[in-house]
């Protein structure tokens, strides 16, 4: 393993990289510093994002809720967090000018979460 001396080292002159060390199980070694919260926050999303979907997959199999009803839910947390922090921060923009491509891309987003969510239904894991 690397020393605790060691690893100030490598934060110093490699800051925030993945180092190759002597790691049994894995062979790489990590040196943590306040900066790799990101990959936390990253794990965590993707954690409740398992979760939400396996409870919504529940939901749908057992006639709880509708596949509908599941796709709003899936849909309408992360898009009003989005929504709130750009109007919060003051940098939600929209312009009449991008209607040509937004109005295409709002039906393949449709089309692409509908698929999405028959997707996680089917799913047997």
């Amino acid at each position: 393993m690397i020393s605790a001396q060691t690893c100030k080292q490598l934060r110093g002159t490699f800051r925030n990289s993945i180092v190759q060390g002597p790691s049994a199980s894995t062979g790489l070694f990590l040196c943590y510093s306040g900066a790799m919260f990101g990959i936390l926050l990253a794990s965590l999303s993707s954690a409740f994002g398992e979760i939400s979907d396996s409870i919504g997959k529940k939901e749908v199999r057992e006639r709880v809720a509708s596949f509908y009803t599941f796709g709003f839910l899936n849909l309408l947390f992360g898009t009003s967090i989005l929504i709130i922090l750009g109007f919060y921060r003051d940098a939600f923009v929209f312009s009449l000018a991008s209607l040509p491509t937004f109005l295409p891309r709002v039906v393949l987003e449709v089309l692409q979460a509908h698929m999405t969510l028959r997707a996680i239904v089917k799913a047997d894991r």
